[in-house]
């Protein structure tokens, strides 16, 4: 099935409950002036995620072998 198109909707007050739920876990962390989230906790389950930076979308996804690659 091809995903490339597809956008899952998630609204702003389930987004806040989670992070909200995650720095209690201290799944995001501030150390040194620098927030801290684990991967896990940003990708919420899926292997590829959609940043939204300044109107350009960034395509941030996780390789099989545990990489991180982000693209334009």
């Amino acid at each position: 099935m091809d995903r490339s198109n597809e956008l899952k909707e998630v609204n702003t007050s389930q987004i806040q409950s989670h992070m909200e739920k995650a720095t209690q876990r201290k799944a995001v962390q501030v150390l040194g002036g620098i927030l801290r989230i684990s991967s896990k906790q940003l990708f919420l389950g899926e292997n590829e995620i959609e940043i939204d930076h300044n109107g350009t979308s960034y395509r941030l996804r996780q390789t099989s072998l545990g990489k991180l690659i982000l693209t334009k």
